[in-house]
């Protein structure tokens, strides 16, 4: 259909380029003719001085945006670069329709996937897709990648170039493989979000199920593999003998009554005192798992018993470490979370709230009195003698 205005952009010459490396003052000359000849509207222009992509930008805001740009197949492979950062960098000032021809031979494919996917970082207000149109000779194959609208429009216009690549005689078969809608960032200019805030939602089942849960202990689970460098290896003896003075350490001489059993190639050995229960498993080879409870919840289970465990080990690794409150109630948090004088209908929302009160912030001034009467009722005492404490049915 013809175009309003075609400018071939030249390489710079090897002469030129050495030129302006050498002495500052032929740089800037050569950034000043650039300057010329986009104010003369050149349809021809050395490189000298300019990037590719910058050169790209400056000529689209020249023009009020590109509709296509095509690199050399013979042209120095910095300028495929070039062309890459200006679709990547300066895509607000591409036109549409748009068609950009870059020549990438890689036998892997991979700086072409890379090539198209960049261009799905950006938003655009329309959803787009991207199709695939394989061609080959019998010998080789390429394949030409579209982004475009996926309406029935462009839809129609990609089978058409379907055909009349299949009209060419150097064309031995075509086949389209892919016609994907790209999930990327929209903008969205009629975006209207509907948001909600905490007095929305029903917080009562969620503060009935926090407020009835009854921590007893702490349970802790670690996964421990010998180290490849290790000079000795894992034994049944071993780690029996490792175990017993863990337990004898952490027990800090109480009654303990412990149990040793072989399994299949491993052993489990399992130990009960007045105040946790120990089970270690040994898989016959080169893993050890701890699983160690304590009714105290404060215990370091770690410093207290892992590391006492492997002290006399072949070299460990830590491969695996958990944490967890246990009790009964649905259990999610350690005690001290939990204050046993609140209710679902009187609590406070931040455990800071003690400290706020203490200061005086629940009759103070600049809007302290009116934000702890919100967030914090119950150190507040703004409760109802009925909703003080628990329910019997909590």
């Amino acid at each position: 259909q013809g175009y309003t205005q075609l400018t071939t952009l030249w390489s710079c010459s090897d002469e030129d380029t050495k030129e302006m490396e050498a002495n500052a003052y032929n740089h800037g000359q050569a950034l000043q003719k650039w300057r010329e000849a986009i104010n003369s509207n050149a349809s021809e222009i050395a490189l000298c001085g300019k990037k590719s992509d910058v050169a790209l930008k400056e000529i689209a805001q020249k023009v009020k945006g590109v509709n296509l740009i095509v690199v050399d197949a013979l042209a120095p492979s910095v300028h495929v670069h070039g062309s890459h950062q200006y679709w990547l960098k300066f895509w607000k000032s591409i036109k549409k329709p748009f068609l950009l021809l870059v020549p990438i031979l890689d036998a892997k494919d991979e700086l072409r996937t890379f090539f198209l996917k960049s261009r799905y970082n950006h938003g655009e207000e329309e959803p787009e897709f991207y199709s695939e149109i394989y061609v080959g000779n019998g010998d080789k194959t390429m394949s030409f990648g579209l982004i475009h609208e996926g309406n029935s429009r462009s839809l129609m216009n990609f089978v058409r170039s379907q055909t009349k690549l299949n009209l060419r005689e150097e064309v031995k078969y075509t086949d389209i493989r892919k016609v994907t809608i790209r999930g990327a960032m929209r903008e969205q200019t009629k975006y209207n979000p509907v948001t909600f805030s905490w007095a929305d939602y029903d917080q009562r089942p969620g503060l009935e199920q926090f407020y009835a849960q009854q921590p007893i202990g702490l349970q802790s689970v670690f996964q421990f593999g010998i180290d490849a460098n290790a000079k000795r290896v894992l034994s049944a003896s071993a780690v029996q003998s490792a175990f017993k003075s863990a337990v004898e350490e952490f027990s800090k001489g109480g009654e303990t009554k412990e149990e040793f059993h072989e399994v299949g190639e491993g052993a489990l050995y399992i130990a009960l005192l007045s105040n946790a229960q120990v089970a270690v498993t040994w898989d016959g080879a080169g893993s050890i798992m701890v699983n160690i409870f304590t009714y105290d919840e404060n215990v370091n289970h770690f410093k207290a018993f892992a590391t006492p465990l492997t002290a006399s080990l072949p070299q460990m690794n830590l491969m695996l470490s958990d944490e967890q409150p246990r009790g009964y109630g649905g259990v999610i948090n350690k005690s001290d979370r939990i204050n046993r004088d609140e209710s679902p209908d009187c609590y406070d929302h931040y455990q800071l709230c003690s400290r706020l009160e203490a200061k005086g912030n629940c009759v103070g001034g600049n809007g302290a009195k009116e934000w702890m009467s919100k967030h914090c009722r119950f150190s507040c005492k703004h409760c109802d003698k009925n909703s003080s404490s628990m329910t019997s049915e909590l």
